[in-house]
């Protein structure tokens, strides 16, 4: 086992006390993902629990995990739900435009928005490398072809 910083620490407490006060047990998954999500947003102070699943306080990956961990000790459905935008988030951040990422990756901290995230096919699953989905660029629009299902988030995102 690795050992944790005092910052990581705070991180640490911080997801565990949320996932603690908001029961975030398995015989409470029932539970609309939007009431967690309220939760989420408000419970924290200046919705510190979210800019921190968002990457929005710089943390490193080590920060990340912890924070996963300790909202999926609660349930790991909702934790998954929850973390979704860190998901949505990397391909802008390692690829996308300038202009891409000064449009989204600061709404991803300051507003409240979650991320739907589409990668499993029928027939590939989950490995990307063997996904048939395909976007073609024609004239100033692009046409997306496939189909995806079992989409994290799909219900309820607004990104």
């Amino acid at each position: 086992m690795i050992g944790i910083n005092s910052i990581e620490n705070s991180f640490k407490r911080i997801a565990g006390c949320f996932a603690y006060k908001n029961d975030l047990s398995l015989e409470r998954v029932e539970r609309s993902v939007c009431k967690i999500k309220f939760h989420f947003e408000c419970d924290a102070p200046d919705g510190v629990l979210r800019k921190l699943c968002s990457g929005g306080v710089g943390m490193d990956m080590v920060s990340n995990v912890i924070i996963s961990e300790e909202i999926a000790y609660g349930c790991s459905g909702i934790a998954t739900a929850m973390l979704a935008n860190g998901l949505a988030e990397t391909p802008l951040i390692a690829c996308g435009s300038e202009e891409i990422q000064k449009k989204f990756l600061p709404r991803m901290v300051e507003e409240p928005l979650m991320a739907a995230y589409c990668v499993t096919e029928s027939i590939a699953g989950s490995d990307v490398a063997g996904t048939k989905t395909r976007c073609e660029k024609k004239g100033d629009e692009y046409i997306i072809n496939g189909s995806k299902m079992w989409i994290t988030n799909a219900g309820h995102a607004n990104w």
